[in-house]
Protein backbone atom coordinates (compact mmCIF):
# COMPACT_ATOMS: atom_id res chain seq x y z
CA UNK A 1 0.00 0.00 0.00
CA UNK A 2 1.40 3.38 -1.04
CA UNK A 3 0.99 5.97 1.70
CA UNK A 4 0.04 9.59 1.12
CA UNK A 5 2.33 12.27 2.61
CA UNK A 6 -0.20 13.09 5.36
CA UNK A 7 -0.51 9.40 6.26
CA UNK A 8 3.26 9.07 6.49
CA UNK A 9 3.35 12.17 8.69
CA UNK A 10 0.74 10.67 11.03
CA UNK A 11 2.70 7.40 11.28
CA UNK A 12 5.88 9.30 12.04
CA UNK A 13 4.21 11.26 14.85
CA UNK A 14 2.77 8.11 16.39
CA UNK A 15 6.03 6.17 15.97
CA UNK A 16 8.08 8.81 17.79
CA UNK A 17 5.28 9.30 20.37
CA UNK A 18 5.23 13.05 19.72
CA UNK A 19 1.49 12.88 19.02
CA UNK A 20 -0.63 9.77 19.57
CA UNK A 21 -4.23 11.00 19.84
CA UNK A 22 -6.54 12.56 17.28
CA UNK A 23 -6.41 15.95 19.01
CA UNK A 24 -2.61 15.96 19.31
CA UNK A 25 -2.15 15.00 15.66
CA UNK A 26 -4.69 17.59 14.55
CA UNK A 27 -2.84 20.36 16.38
CA UNK A 28 0.59 19.18 15.28
CA UNK A 29 -0.26 18.95 11.55
CA UNK A 30 -2.75 21.83 11.55
CA UNK A 31 -5.48 19.57 10.14
CA UNK A 32 -9.13 19.45 11.10
CA UNK A 33 -10.20 16.76 13.59
CA UNK A 34 -12.45 15.23 10.91
CA UNK A 35 -9.52 14.86 8.51
CA UNK A 36 -7.33 13.26 11.17
CA UNK A 37 -10.20 10.94 12.16
CA UNK A 38 -10.42 9.77 8.55
CA UNK A 39 -6.63 9.32 8.29
CA UNK A 40 -6.50 7.25 11.47
CA UNK A 41 -9.41 5.13 10.26
CA UNK A 42 -7.61 4.27 7.00
CA UNK A 43 -4.33 3.53 8.75
CA UNK A 44 -6.07 1.34 11.32
CA UNK A 45 -7.98 -0.66 8.70
CA UNK A 46 -4.72 -1.14 6.78
CA UNK A 47 -3.03 -2.46 9.96
CA UNK A 48 -0.40 0.29 10.18
CA UNK A 49 -1.67 1.55 13.54
CA UNK A 50 -3.90 0.21 16.29
CA UNK A 51 -5.54 1.56 19.43
CA UNK A 52 -3.16 1.63 22.35
CA UNK A 53 -4.96 3.02 25.41
CA UNK A 54 -7.58 5.41 26.69
CA UNK A 55 -6.68 8.33 28.93
CA UNK A 56 -8.99 10.64 30.83
CA UNK A 57 -7.87 14.18 31.75
CA UNK A 58 -10.55 15.75 33.91
CA UNK A 59 -14.13 15.70 32.73
CA UNK A 60 -15.35 14.72 29.30
CA UNK A 61 -14.87 11.73 27.06
CA UNK A 62 -11.67 9.69 27.37
CA UNK A 63 -9.00 10.29 24.75
CA UNK A 64 -8.03 7.40 22.47
CA UNK A 65 -4.30 6.99 21.82
CA UNK A 66 -2.74 5.02 18.97
CA UNK A 67 0.48 3.09 18.46
CA UNK A 68 2.26 1.46 15.53
CA UNK A 69 1.13 -2.11 14.92
CA UNK A 70 4.09 -4.47 15.22
CA UNK A 71 3.54 -7.89 13.61
CA UNK A 72 7.19 -8.90 14.08
CA UNK A 73 8.95 -9.45 17.42
CA UNK A 74 11.29 -6.74 18.72
CA UNK A 75 13.90 -7.18 21.43
CA UNK A 76 13.92 -4.25 23.88
CA UNK A 77 16.97 -3.77 26.10
CA UNK A 78 17.24 -1.01 28.67
CA UNK A 79 20.90 -0.35 29.47
CA UNK A 80 20.95 1.71 32.64
CA UNK A 81 24.23 2.46 34.37
CA UNK A 82 26.08 -0.87 34.83
CA UNK A 83 23.08 -3.19 34.44
CA UNK A 84 20.68 -4.20 31.70
CA UNK A 85 17.22 -5.70 31.60
CA UNK A 86 15.38 -6.75 28.49
CA UNK A 87 12.55 -8.76 26.98
CA UNK A 88 10.96 -9.75 23.69
CA UNK A 89 7.77 -8.00 22.56
CA UNK A 90 5.45 -8.86 19.69
CA UNK A 91 2.64 -6.46 18.83
CA UNK A 92 2.84 -4.86 22.27
CA UNK A 93 2.69 -8.18 24.12
CA UNK A 94 5.47 -9.51 26.34
CA UNK A 95 6.82 -12.85 25.12
CA UNK A 96 8.60 -14.85 27.80
CA UNK A 97 10.01 -13.13 30.86
CA UNK A 98 12.16 -10.12 31.68
CA UNK A 99 15.81 -10.93 32.25
CA UNK A 100 18.54 -8.77 33.78
CA UNK A 101 22.30 -8.81 34.13
CA UNK A 102 25.49 -6.78 34.38
CA UNK A 103 27.20 -4.74 31.68
CA UNK A 104 30.84 -3.69 31.81
CA UNK A 105 31.57 -0.32 33.36
CA UNK A 106 33.85 2.09 31.47
CA UNK A 107 34.48 -0.60 28.87
CA UNK A 108 34.46 -0.06 25.11
CA UNK A 109 32.23 -0.80 22.14
CA UNK A 110 33.55 -4.33 21.65
CA UNK A 111 33.07 -5.42 25.28
CA UNK A 112 29.65 -3.80 25.52
CA UNK A 113 28.41 -5.39 22.30
CA UNK A 114 29.65 -8.78 23.49
CA UNK A 115 27.59 -8.35 26.68
CA UNK A 116 24.53 -7.28 24.67
CA UNK A 117 24.88 -10.31 22.38
CA UNK A 118 24.90 -12.50 25.47
CA UNK A 119 21.85 -10.69 26.79
CA UNK A 120 20.05 -11.24 23.48
CA UNK A 121 20.91 -14.95 23.49
CA UNK A 122 19.77 -15.37 27.11
CA UNK A 123 16.40 -13.77 26.38
CA UNK A 124 15.80 -15.85 23.24
CA UNK A 125 16.87 -19.06 25.03
CA UNK A 126 13.81 -18.92 27.32
CA UNK A 127 11.15 -21.63 27.08
CA UNK A 128 8.56 -20.87 24.42
CA UNK A 129 10.79 -18.51 22.43
CA UNK A 130 12.45 -21.15 20.28
CA UNK A 131 12.24 -20.10 16.66
CA UNK A 132 11.56 -16.44 17.44
CA UNK A 133 13.59 -14.18 15.19
CA UNK A 134 13.36 -10.53 16.25
CA UNK A 135 13.67 -7.97 13.47
CA UNK A 136 16.03 -5.97 15.61
CA UNK A 137 17.01 -4.60 18.99
CA UNK A 138 15.65 -1.38 20.47
CA UNK A 139 18.53 -0.38 22.74
CA UNK A 140 18.02 2.38 25.26
CA UNK A 141 21.27 3.84 26.52
CA UNK A 142 22.45 6.74 28.65
CA UNK A 143 23.67 9.06 25.91
CA UNK A 144 22.55 12.01 23.86
CA UNK A 145 22.79 12.94 20.20
CA UNK A 146 24.42 16.37 20.24
CA UNK A 147 24.74 17.25 16.56
CA UNK A 148 22.81 16.84 13.33
CA UNK A 149 25.28 14.23 12.05
CA UNK A 150 24.34 11.88 14.89
CA UNK A 151 27.41 12.24 17.13
CA UNK A 152 26.76 10.85 20.61
CA UNK A 153 27.97 12.07 23.99
CA UNK A 154 27.61 10.90 27.57
CA UNK A 155 29.10 11.93 30.88
CA UNK A 156 28.86 8.35 32.21
CA UNK A 157 29.86 6.43 29.03
CA UNK A 158 32.85 8.43 27.76
CA UNK A 159 33.77 5.96 24.99
CA UNK A 160 30.40 6.38 23.25
CA UNK A 161 31.52 9.55 21.47
CA UNK A 162 31.39 9.14 17.69
CA UNK A 163 29.87 5.65 17.98
CA UNK A 164 26.91 5.08 15.64
CA UNK A 165 23.95 2.70 15.58
CA UNK A 166 25.51 1.00 12.57
CA UNK A 167 28.61 0.15 14.59
CA UNK A 168 26.39 -1.43 17.26
CA UNK A 169 24.49 -3.35 14.55
CA UNK A 170 27.67 -4.64 12.91
CA UNK A 171 29.24 -5.69 16.21
CA UNK A 172 26.10 -7.37 17.61
CA UNK A 173 24.96 -8.96 14.36
CA UNK A 174 21.40 -7.60 14.60
CA UNK A 175 19.77 -4.39 13.49
CA UNK A 176 20.11 -1.98 16.42
CA UNK A 177 18.11 1.19 16.88
CA UNK A 178 19.44 3.45 19.61
CA UNK A 179 16.62 4.92 21.65
CA UNK A 180 17.96 8.03 23.39
CA UNK A 181 14.70 9.21 24.89
CA UNK A 182 13.74 8.93 28.53
CA UNK A 183 11.70 5.73 28.92
CA UNK A 184 10.21 6.58 32.31
CA UNK A 185 8.99 10.21 32.35
CA UNK A 186 5.87 9.97 30.18
CA UNK A 187 4.84 6.52 31.51
CA UNK A 188 5.14 7.81 35.10
CA UNK A 189 2.80 10.71 34.31
CA UNK A 190 0.33 8.40 32.57
CA UNK A 191 0.25 6.18 35.65
CA UNK A 192 -0.93 9.17 37.71
CA UNK A 193 -3.23 10.89 35.20
CA UNK A 194 -6.41 9.48 36.75
CA UNK A 195 -5.44 11.15 40.05
CA UNK A 196 -5.44 14.61 38.50
CA UNK A 197 -1.65 14.85 38.08
CA UNK A 198 -0.82 16.96 35.02
CA UNK A 199 2.91 17.64 35.45
CA UNK A 200 5.76 15.60 36.81
CA UNK A 201 9.55 15.60 37.18
CA UNK A 202 11.65 12.46 37.61
CA UNK A 203 14.71 13.20 39.76
CA UNK A 204 17.09 10.37 38.97
CA UNK A 205 20.21 9.82 41.06
CA UNK A 206 22.34 6.86 40.03
CA UNK A 207 25.51 6.77 37.92
CA UNK A 208 24.36 10.19 36.72
CA UNK A 209 21.95 12.87 37.95
CA UNK A 210 19.08 14.45 36.03
CA UNK A 211 15.64 15.99 36.50
CA UNK A 212 13.45 15.59 33.43
CA UNK A 213 9.83 16.64 33.29
CA UNK A 214 6.59 15.92 31.52
CA UNK A 215 3.35 17.86 31.23
CA UNK A 216 0.13 16.57 29.69
CA UNK A 217 1.87 13.51 28.19
CA UNK A 218 4.63 15.50 26.47
CA UNK A 219 8.17 16.04 27.69
CA UNK A 220 9.17 19.67 27.93
CA UNK A 221 12.40 21.38 27.05
CA UNK A 222 12.25 21.62 23.26
CA UNK A 223 14.73 19.91 20.96
CA UNK A 224 17.89 20.99 22.80
CA UNK A 225 19.59 18.19 24.62
CA UNK A 226 20.51 20.09 27.80
CA UNK A 227 16.94 20.43 29.06
CA UNK A 228 16.64 18.75 32.47
CA UNK A 229 20.39 18.63 33.05
CA UNK A 230 20.22 19.44 36.75
CA UNK A 231 23.17 17.12 37.30
CA UNK A 232 25.41 19.46 35.32
CA UNK A 233 24.70 22.63 37.26
CA UNK A 234 27.98 23.74 38.83
CA UNK A 235 27.65 24.22 42.59
CA UNK A 236 31.35 24.12 43.51
CA UNK A 237 33.70 25.51 40.82
CA UNK A 238 36.67 23.98 42.65
CA UNK A 239 34.96 20.63 43.12
CA UNK A 240 35.64 17.24 41.50
CA UNK A 241 35.97 16.91 37.74
CA UNK A 242 32.72 15.79 36.08
CA UNK A 243 32.36 13.59 33.01
CA UNK A 244 30.96 16.59 31.12
CA UNK A 245 34.31 18.39 31.49
CA UNK A 246 33.34 20.91 34.19
CA UNK A 247 34.23 20.90 37.87
CA UNK A 248 31.84 20.80 40.78
CA UNK A 249 28.68 19.67 38.96
CA UNK A 250 25.94 18.14 41.10
CA UNK A 251 26.62 14.83 39.36
CA UNK A 252 30.30 14.93 40.30
CA UNK A 253 29.34 15.22 43.98
CA UNK A 254 26.25 13.04 44.62
CA UNK A 255 26.16 10.41 41.86
CA UNK A 256 26.90 6.80 42.77
CA UNK A 257 30.41 6.75 41.26
CA UNK A 258 31.19 10.13 42.90
CA UNK A 259 30.25 8.84 46.36
CA UNK A 260 32.23 5.65 45.72
CA UNK A 261 35.33 7.64 44.75
CA UNK A 262 34.98 9.79 47.86
CA UNK A 263 34.66 6.82 50.20
CA UNK A 264 37.60 5.05 48.56
CA UNK A 265 39.79 8.14 48.99
CA UNK A 266 38.70 8.57 52.63
CA UNK A 267 39.52 4.95 53.43
CA UNK A 268 42.98 5.35 51.95
CA UNK A 269 43.42 8.41 54.18
CA UNK A 270 42.74 6.29 57.25
CA UNK A 271 39.05 6.93 57.96
CA UNK A 272 37.44 4.24 60.15
CA UNK A 273 33.99 3.06 59.04
CA UNK A 274 31.77 -0.01 58.92
CA UNK A 275 31.10 0.78 55.27
CA UNK A 276 33.75 -1.86 54.48
CA UNK A 277 31.03 -4.49 54.12
CA UNK A 278 29.75 -3.37 50.74
CA UNK A 279 32.63 -1.26 49.51
CA UNK A 280 35.19 -4.07 49.51
CA UNK A 281 32.95 -6.95 48.49
CA UNK A 282 35.13 -9.39 46.60
CA UNK A 283 38.41 -7.68 47.68
CA UNK A 284 41.16 -8.58 50.11
CA UNK A 285 42.93 -6.34 52.61
CA UNK A 286 46.02 -7.06 54.55
CA UNK A 287 47.53 -5.41 57.56
CA UNK A 288 50.92 -3.94 56.95
CA UNK A 289 53.14 -6.60 58.50
CA UNK A 290 50.22 -8.82 59.62
CA UNK A 291 47.95 -11.49 58.12
CA UNK A 292 45.38 -10.65 55.48
CA UNK A 293 41.82 -9.69 56.31
CA UNK A 294 39.67 -11.68 53.89
CA UNK A 295 36.14 -10.86 52.83
CA UNK A 296 33.19 -13.24 52.77
CA UNK A 297 33.08 -15.73 49.88
CA UNK A 298 31.98 -14.04 46.68
CA UNK A 299 28.31 -14.57 45.86
CA UNK A 300 27.40 -15.76 49.37
CA UNK A 301 24.01 -14.32 50.38
CA UNK A 302 23.56 -12.36 53.57
CA UNK A 303 20.84 -10.62 55.52
CA UNK A 304 21.86 -7.19 54.24
CA UNK A 305 20.41 -6.79 50.77
CA UNK A 306 22.25 -9.81 49.33
CA UNK A 307 25.69 -8.35 50.05
CA UNK A 308 28.24 -9.81 52.48
CA UNK A 309 28.49 -7.79 55.69
CA UNK A 310 31.58 -7.13 57.79
CA UNK A 311 31.47 -6.38 61.47
CA UNK A 312 35.03 -5.09 61.33
CA UNK A 313 36.13 -1.64 60.22
CA UNK A 314 38.93 -0.35 58.04
CA UNK A 315 41.87 0.85 60.12
CA UNK A 316 44.75 3.12 59.15
CA UNK A 317 47.50 1.01 57.58
CA UNK A 318 45.17 -1.49 55.89
CA UNK A 319 46.36 -1.97 52.33
CA UNK A 320 44.33 -2.94 49.25
CA UNK A 321 45.81 -6.06 47.69
CA UNK A 322 43.58 -7.38 44.89
CA UNK A 323 41.08 -4.91 43.42
CA UNK A 324 38.04 -6.21 41.52
CA UNK A 325 34.85 -4.56 40.35
CA UNK A 326 32.81 -2.56 42.87
CA UNK A 327 29.24 -1.36 42.37
CA UNK A 328 27.97 2.06 43.51
CA UNK A 329 24.49 0.53 43.86
CA UNK A 330 25.78 -1.94 46.47
CA UNK A 331 27.52 0.91 48.28
CA UNK A 332 24.23 2.84 48.55
CA UNK A 333 22.42 -0.22 49.91
CA UNK A 334 24.95 -0.47 52.71
CA UNK A 335 25.04 3.29 53.22
CA UNK A 336 21.26 3.35 53.71
CA UNK A 337 21.35 0.40 56.13
CA UNK A 338 24.12 1.88 58.27
CA UNK A 339 22.49 5.32 58.25
CA UNK A 340 19.28 3.81 59.62
CA UNK A 341 21.27 2.14 62.39
CA UNK A 342 23.01 5.44 63.18
CA UNK A 343 26.03 3.81 64.82
CA UNK A 344 28.72 4.81 62.32
CA UNK A 345 29.66 8.49 62.50
CA UNK A 346 31.37 8.56 59.09
CA UNK A 347 28.34 6.99 57.40
CA UNK A 348 25.98 9.39 59.17
CA UNK A 349 27.94 12.42 57.97
CA UNK A 350 28.21 11.10 54.42
CA UNK A 351 24.50 10.28 54.19
CA UNK A 352 23.38 13.63 55.65
CA UNK A 353 25.56 15.57 53.21
CA UNK A 354 24.15 13.50 50.33
CA UNK A 355 20.56 14.09 51.46
CA UNK A 356 21.16 17.84 51.82
CA UNK A 357 22.32 17.98 48.19
CA UNK A 358 19.29 16.02 47.05
CA UNK A 359 16.98 18.31 49.04
CA UNK A 360 18.63 21.30 47.38
CA UNK A 361 17.91 19.69 44.00
CA UNK A 362 14.27 19.17 44.95
CA UNK A 363 14.01 22.82 46.04
CA UNK A 364 15.46 23.98 42.70
CA UNK A 365 12.91 21.87 40.80
CA UNK A 366 10.05 23.22 42.89
CA UNK A 367 11.17 26.84 42.63
CA UNK A 368 11.77 26.78 38.87
CA UNK A 369 9.26 24.27 37.46
CA UNK A 370 6.74 23.61 40.23
CA UNK A 371 5.47 20.19 39.08
CA UNK A 372 2.57 18.40 40.72
CA UNK A 373 4.81 15.46 41.65
CA UNK A 374 8.54 14.77 41.89
CA UNK A 375 9.44 11.10 41.44
CA UNK A 376 12.59 9.94 43.24
CA UNK A 377 14.30 7.44 40.94
CA UNK A 378 17.63 5.65 40.58
CA UNK A 379 19.36 3.17 42.86
CA UNK A 380 20.47 5.93 45.24
CA UNK A 381 16.90 7.00 46.11
CA UNK A 382 14.28 4.56 44.90
CA UNK A 383 12.40 2.75 47.68
CA UNK A 384 14.29 4.44 50.53
CA UNK A 385 11.36 5.74 52.54
CA UNK A 386 13.31 7.16 55.51
CA UNK A 387 15.46 9.17 53.12
CA UNK A 388 12.37 10.36 51.25
CA UNK A 389 10.95 11.81 54.46
CA UNK A 390 14.29 13.41 55.34
CA UNK A 391 14.55 14.99 51.86
CA UNK A 392 10.97 16.24 52.07
CA UNK A 393 11.56 17.95 55.41
CA UNK A 394 14.80 19.58 54.27
CA UNK A 395 13.34 20.70 50.91
CA UNK A 396 10.44 22.44 52.67
CA UNK A 397 12.90 24.58 54.62
CA UNK A 398 14.45 25.79 51.34
CA UNK A 399 11.38 26.96 49.38
CA UNK A 400 8.76 29.69 49.58
CA UNK A 401 6.10 29.15 52.29
CA UNK A 402 8.40 26.73 54.10
CA UNK A 403 6.64 24.08 56.16
CA UNK A 404 3.26 24.93 54.62
CA UNK A 405 4.53 24.12 51.11
CA UNK A 406 2.74 21.31 49.31
CA UNK A 407 5.45 18.98 48.07
CA UNK A 408 4.73 15.51 46.69
CA UNK A 409 7.73 13.21 46.59
CA UNK A 410 6.92 9.73 45.35
CA UNK A 411 8.63 6.61 44.10
CA UNK A 412 8.14 5.17 40.59
CA UNK A 413 4.86 3.41 39.83
CA UNK A 414 5.70 2.05 36.39
CA UNK A 415 7.09 -1.46 36.03
CA UNK A 416 10.10 -2.62 34.03
CA UNK A 417 7.70 -4.26 31.59
CA UNK A 418 6.03 -0.91 30.89
CA UNK A 419 9.42 0.77 30.35
CA UNK A 420 10.52 -1.94 27.93
CA UNK A 421 7.21 -1.83 26.06
CA UNK A 422 7.62 1.92 25.65
CA UNK A 423 11.07 1.33 24.12
CA UNK A 424 9.89 -1.52 21.88
CA UNK A 425 6.95 0.48 20.53
CA UNK A 426 9.29 3.08 19.06
CA UNK A 427 11.28 0.57 17.03
CA UNK A 428 11.09 1.43 13.33
CA UNK A 429 11.30 -1.35 10.76
CA UNK A 430 9.96 -2.31 7.36
CA UNK A 431 9.61 -0.29 4.13
CA UNK A 432 6.49 1.48 5.34
CA UNK A 433 8.07 2.93 8.46
CA UNK A 434 8.72 6.47 7.23
CA UNK A 435 11.69 8.39 8.44
CA UNK A 436 13.17 5.48 10.35
CA UNK A 437 16.21 6.92 12.11
CA UNK A 438 19.17 5.22 13.70
CA UNK A 439 18.45 7.10 16.93
CA UNK A 440 15.26 8.54 18.33
CA UNK A 441 15.98 11.93 19.87
CA UNK A 442 12.73 13.82 19.58
CA UNK A 443 12.76 14.73 23.26
CA UNK A 444 15.48 16.09 25.54
CA UNK A 445 17.45 13.54 27.48
CA UNK A 446 20.18 13.55 30.05
CA UNK A 447 23.92 13.29 29.66
CA UNK A 448 23.99 11.42 32.94
CA UNK A 449 21.05 9.69 34.57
Amino acid sequence: MKLAPTERAVIQLIKTRRATSQGEISRFLNLSPATVHSLLGRLESSHFVCRDRRARHGRGRPVEHYRIKRPDPVLAIHWHDSVWYGALFQDNQLKGGILAGDLPVNANLEETCLAIRRARDQILAQDGLAGCHPVGIALHMNAVQTTADGALASSVIPWVRNVSAKQFSDAIGSKVQLDLRLPWVIPELRARASNGIHSLVVLNVANGVSAHGCVFDSEWGGERFYGGELGHMVIDPKGPLCGCGHRGCVESIISGPAILRRVTADLKDGVQTQLLGSLYFGRHFEKCGTAALDCAPEGKPSRHGGMPHFESVVHPGDRLVSPVRLTPAALFSELYRLHLEGTDSYTNTLAEEFLDRVAWSVAVILSTIGPDVIVLSGYALEGRETWRQRILKSARSRVLWGESSEIRLEFPLVTKEDYLRYIANAFAHGPDSPGAASALTSTPISLGR
